[in-house]
């Protein structure tokens, strides 16, 4: 359509986390063009931060834990640079209101609320500055990390998975059902992994996906509760979960959903509930959930929204 080239935003703006200096909703899509050259970005319930490709970070939205990493908790309704040098993402993941950042040695960092121990540095208390998190993982590099709300997780270059954080739902997968301050390891040959609001995705290396956790939508794709992983689905290229709800692409491009569906969230057609994964549609490379919205881009290129 002859836009400029950059980042776009659009949505819910309570906290200033559109970054268009206000805290009205944003409709249409709004052109960050405060920053160069991003190559990172990562979106929370109320803020929002970004990565140049000098590695430096930006950030706006609520900062009422330290989650900016600044030193501060002053919230900014516009992108603020926040901080840079040894800290250059590779990824980053944002919960509730804390975040997580993986730096060129594959080491990572955690900021802000750690309520539920969601920082993983073992103690409860909170971080205005990134910390690094030394987990149980020796010299393994950390190549993915992943948070909703106050449960986080990491995979390590050997494809094992270690959570913590919040388990008031089981969503850690480890028989423990209390929230753990530091990372426990949960599986093995893990490629990558989604966190819901109360249920946990795993997708193996071998195209396995396994769930586990709370299922009162049907988010596990089954009828029960599981307290550690279970197999669901095989021959899975790429896995996604909203708050209550999970997404499968297959090997050959098609979409399955099933869980929460009240406003049309698994682009059924309709709002009811599912408990099994259901077709949604074919020619599909990619997916991306929001809490009660859903954005697929096609194979043909074309994106696709539906939900709240």
């Amino acid at each position: 359509d002859g836009k400029s080239q950059g980042m776009y935003v659009i949505g819910y703006n309570n906290y200033g986390q559109i970054g268009n200096d206000s805290k009205e909703k944003q409709y249409t899509p709004y052109l960050i063009d405060d920053i160069a050259n991003i190559v990172e970005i990562a979106t929370g319930e109320h803020h929002t931060v970004a990565l140049d490709k000098d590695g430096v970070v930006w950030c706006w939205g609520n900062n009422n834990y330290g989650q900016y990493g600044n030193g501060t908790t002053i919230t900014s309704k516009s992108p603020i640079r926040t901080y840079a040098g040894s800290i250059v993402e590779q990824n980053a993941t944002i919960g509730e209101n804390h975040e997580l950042y993986i730096n060129n040695e594959g080491k990572i960092y955690a900021v802000g609320d750690n309520t539920y121990g969601q920082l993983g540095t073992g103690d409860n208390i909170k971080r205005d500055e990134p910390t690094e998190i030394n987990g149980p993982w020796g010299n393994a590099r950390i190549i993915k990390v992943e948070t909703r709300n106050n449960t986080s997780f990491a995979i390590t270059e050997d494809n094992v998975l270690y959570g913590w954080g919040q388990d008031d739902s089981r969503q850690l997968g480890n028989l423990e059902h209390a929230n753990v301050n530091y990372p426990v390891q949960i599986a093995t040959d893990v490629n990558d992994v989604r966190a819901g609001a109360e249920h946990t995705t795993i997708l193996k290396t071998n195209g396995d996906v396994y769930v586990w956790g709370s299922n009162t939508y049907g988010q596990l794709g089954e009828e029960d509760y599981e307290d550690t992983p279970k197999k669901i689905y095989s021959g899975v290229k790429c896995i996604c979960n909203g708050d209550y709800q999970t997404f499968l692409i297959t090997d050959t491009n098609t979409l399955y959903a099933t869980g929460k569906n009240d406003t049309g969230q698994l682009g059924l057609g309709n709002t009811t509930n599912k408990n099994d994964f259901t077709l949604v549609r074919m020619g599909v490379d990619s997916v991306s959930c929001g809490d009660s919205h859903t954005v697929i881009r096609g194979t043909d290129g074309k994106v696709y929204a539906f939900g709240n």
